[in-house]
């Protein structure tokens, strides 16, 4: 496995991203995409790896498999799982070209791609599928276009794992009020901030089965780096969406810094929550 002689460098797609692809504002600035890295990390630390455990029992990466990643954004997971894992194979795919088009590994592979209109491969291309944080980037009706289309893409037998915030009105009244208003945007755009709860429906329906979920905190009052990160997340999803809450909340154009920074302080001080849930799901055997 070859790389070019600079650092690899791991990226990821984050909620921030997602509302700003709704609202046509992709983050351009390398740094931003460095400190992203984090968001993945994290997802990891969260979950004690990148995926089940149980993932590992009915696919065997050392043997050399294919998967794909749908909404891979700048690629840190298929990055991270590429050096991971060398004898298998990680194609990411986006509508938006986020990933760094200097960094090739040899077991890598990224192109554009739209799940609602057909991905480029054929029926049963790939043994495992791996989807994350489209809850701000599907509408209600193209959740189950956009899962019947990874059910089509994996071989029988095969598995996808979904990952999505945990729609949670926590913290403080202040908080809890910026939550609602976020979520009430979303439900206004026909968008699902719920998704994280309908996953094992929408899996189930698209025809997969040994679907299992599990849930994931961080409490943004603990001391920790490891939390930092994951204020960091928030501060940038907040922010992104800020321009179209801030005048629901009542807030003034010249006063929204001041306001998210209070609303960061809000949710550390009264211990505010961020929840992931993650589903793991097998395509059944022909």
């Amino acid at each position: 496995m070859q790389s070019n002689s600079k650092p690899i460098k791991y990226y990821v797609m984050s909620p921030s991203y997602l509302l700003r692809l709704i609202y046509q504002e992709l983050p351009k600035d390398e740094d931003e995409q460095i400190r992203l890295t984090g968001l993945h990390f994290g997802v990891k630390k969260m979950f004690n790896g990148n995926l089940f455990p149980e993932v590992y029992e009915f696919t065997n990466f050392d043997a050399g498999v294919k998967c794909l990643d749908i909404g891979c954004g700048p690629g840190s997971f298929v990055m991270d799982m590429a050096v991971e894992n060398p004898k298998s194979y990680f194609h990411g795919i986006d509508i938006a070209a986020m990933f760094d088009s200097q960094i090739k590994l040899d077991n890598t592979e990224f192109s554009l791609g739209n799940v609602l209109t057909g991905l480029p491969f054929p029926d049963s291309s790939f043994d495992f599928i791996h989807m994350r944080f489209f809850f701000a980037a599907l509408r209600k009706n193209e959740w189950p276009v956009a899962i019947k289309e990874a059910y089509r893409l994996l071989k029988p037998g095969g598995g996808i794992q979904l990952c999505e915030l945990f729609p949670r009105e926590t913290g403080n009244e202040n908080c809890q009020a910026v939550m609602r208003t976020l979520f009430s945007m979303m439900r206004a755009a026909n968008q699902v901030p719920e998704a994280a709860e309908n996953l094992e429906v929408w899996l189930k329906e698209a025809g997969f089965g040994s679907i299992k979920s599990e849930t994931g905190s961080v409490d943004l009052g603990e001391e920790s780096s490891y939390t930092k990160q994951w204020l960091w997340v928030w501060e940038q999803s907040i922010t992104a969406s800020f321009p179209h809450i801030g005048p629901l909340l009542g807030v003034e154009k010249e006063n929204n810094e001041e306001y998210i920074k209070k609303h960061l302080s809000d949710m550390a001080e009264s211990h505010g929550i961020l929840s992931l849930n993650r589903c793991l799901a097998r395509k059944p055997l022909e």
